[in-house]
């Protein structure tokens, strides 16, 4: 059940920008990136990609969610991470296929 845990407390932009504040480094200066760009908070934008995830992603991205956050140090964190990562290489592909 932490896959729900983490959709229902990174569904909420102040608990996301939290979150993404305490992964920091890369990831965090690259969704702060891809915030500024899409001209919203990063916690508006993360917390959307998690609510995207939640009614959108087929089974087996919940399996890969699953496994992703399973025996983690920071479970939490690292499904936020998987689900966020995983939202901006398909939008990314899109976008590549949208522009060829």
């Amino acid at each position: 059940m932490m896959t729900r845990e983490i959709v229902h407390t990174c569904s909420n932009a102040h608990v996301a920008r939290a979150a993404l504040m305490s992964i920091g480094g890369d990831f965090a200066r690259d969704i702060e990136a891809v915030a500024r760009r899409r001209n919203v908070p990063e916690g508006v934008l993360v917390a959307n990609i998690v609510k995207d995830f939640s009614r959108r992603a087929p089974k087996e991205q919940w399996e890969a969610l699953r496994r992703a956050s399973q025996r983690a140090d920071q479970p939490i964190l690292s499904g936020l991470r998987f689900i966020v990562q995983s939202s901006l290489r398909q939008d990314a592909a899109a976008e590549a296929r949208a522009s060829a």
